[in-house]
């Protein structure tokens, strides 16, 4: 069986079940939002009733009701044998994470060799089982959902992810360019980029504005035109350039000397233009689009970024941008609500009363911000009855052959907690009464990784 036949199947499965009202279940972040919203659409376009709910992982079996066909976009995978006990009708699961477990109908890359982790997000399975019903307009949002999942780590999306984008391409659909590996391409000033990227550190400007634009000013680089903060995309080709060659320069002095020969390609990568999308908005741009499908779901908002991934805008469009600029202003809070970073010695933490929804945002930001950023940073938060971690790492850790996911699994299994993810991000869900155990057994986890 590969791929391909296991999506036939599913297909088939789905076609069975066209007079049926179908429940769609997907992750609350950028890439099951990308999902969910593949699939309804797709659904909407056959004339097949639909329901989608966006839940937390560890919220999933809450959502599942009587409902003759199940599917699970972008989550599943991990929670196979939880579900298996539950469900009574048919189901299919359209997943990237590691399979835990077995299901009938199971669209999971790694199943048939294809690295979940890198190769193809949750969103760009959902577009492969789509595209059999002609819906080639979707390969955005696969794009979107590979990007909001990080896949393009490196710069570039790599394999099945390749092969949808060159289908975007051709058709016309989304735009390939070089260019800094800075976030806001769009919408956010130069400096702010600036002085907001992390990975790699930059020392003297990571987190530091006035030396940002202090940068920008000696490299000769306008800050504003025709009284209008530049951004990224209006940078010439020499002025990225020079940018670039200073961004290295500054970073070489901060990254193990075994890893210098790496920092182009921190620095300088492909960004993804969604041609059909306006100019100057954030969803013009691949990363900026996940952003604000993220900022939806980690505010409890996900049918508004739903219905935008569907394509419905006008009065939808402006509420996210709504809750777009709350979830910038929560995050400001809730990082000023850190009071301590404790640091370990392979390992950093800090404790905070923060939505649990946010602290894999929190904890990503403070890495470069106030951490150690050449260390695993580990962010704990409340969530009802147990406690949310979430954790992050810099990109020259991968490169020392760091696997967070790992990890996270192994200690949250140890604890009795249930953890998943990728290897420079990840989480788990532990007893509240296990935390110093569980950090324990993940920093042993961290430092047999680190020497091996």
């Amino acid at each position: 069986m590969s791929l391909a036949k296991e999506i036939t199947k599913a297909v088939n499965l789905l076609k069975k079940h066209k007079n049926d009202e179908i429940k769609i279940i997907s992750h609350l972040d950028a890439d099951g939002i990308s999902s969910a919203g593949i699939i309804s659409k797709t659904l909407d376009r056959e004339g097949i009733e639909n329901k989608v709910s966006i839940v937390k992982l560890n919220k999933i079996l809450e959502k599942i009701d009587s409902s003759e066909l199940t599917i699970f976009t972008d989550l599943g995978s991990g929670q196979l044998p939880r579900i298996k006990k539950v469900m009574e009708k048919d189901y299919i699961v359209i997943d990237h994470h590691i399979p835990q477990g077995e299901c009938e109908y199971h669209i999971n890359p790694n199943l048939f060799g294809i690295d979940g982790g890198k190769e193809i997000s949750g969103a760009g399975l959902s577009y492969l089982f789509s595209r059999n019903f002609g819906n080639f307009d979707l390969v955005d949002l696969a794009i979107v959902g590979a990007v909001g999942d990080m896949q393009n780590f490196w710069g570039r999306l790599e394999g099945l992810n390749r092969v949808i984008l060159k289908e975007g391409i051709k058709k016309k659909r989304v735009e390939v360019d070089t260019n800094l590996l800075l976030y806001g391409r769009e919408t956010r000033p130069v400096y702010k980029a600036l002085q907001y990227f992390s990975d790699p550190y930059i020392p003297g400007i990571t987190g530091e504005e006035s030396s940002s634009i202090a940068l920008l000013q000696r490299l000769e680089i306008p800050l504003k035109e025709n009284d209008r903060w530049r951004t990224l995309s209006d940078l010439s080709f020499e002025e990225r350039q020079r940018l670039a060659t200073e961004i290295i320069s500054k970073s070489a002095s901060s990254v193990p000397k075994e890893l210098v020969k790496f920092l182009p390609k921190l620095v300088i990568g492909e960004t993804y233009t969604l041609l059909n999308e306006e100019r100057g908005t954030p969803l013009r741009d691949a990363g900026e689009y996940s952003t604000c499908l993220n900022a939806a779901g980690r505010n409890d908002e996900a049918e508004i970024g739903l219905e935008v991934a569907k394509g419905n805008r006008g009065v939808y469009y402006d509420v996210l941008m709504g809750i777009l600029r709350k979830h910038r202003t929560l995050i400001a809070k809730s990082i000023e609500n850190v009071d301590e970073i404790v640091q370990r010695e392979y390992i950093q933490c800090f404790e905070a009363d923060i939505n649990e929804n946010l602290i894999g945002t929190i904890a990503g930001m403070l890495l470069g911000i106030s951490g150690d950023p050449y260390k695993p940073i580990v962010g704990i938060a409340n969530s009802e009855e147990s406690l949310k971690i979430s954790v992050r790492c810099s990109k020259v850790l991968i490169l020392k052959g760091i696997n967070l996911a790992k990890a996270v699994i192994k200690a949250s299994e140890e604890v009795g907690g249930e953890g998943g993810g990728h290897a420079p991000a990840c989480g788990a869900y532990i007893p509240k009464d296990k935390l110093n155990e569980f950090l324990d057994i993940f920093e042993r986890e961290i430092k047999k990784q680190l020497e091996t």
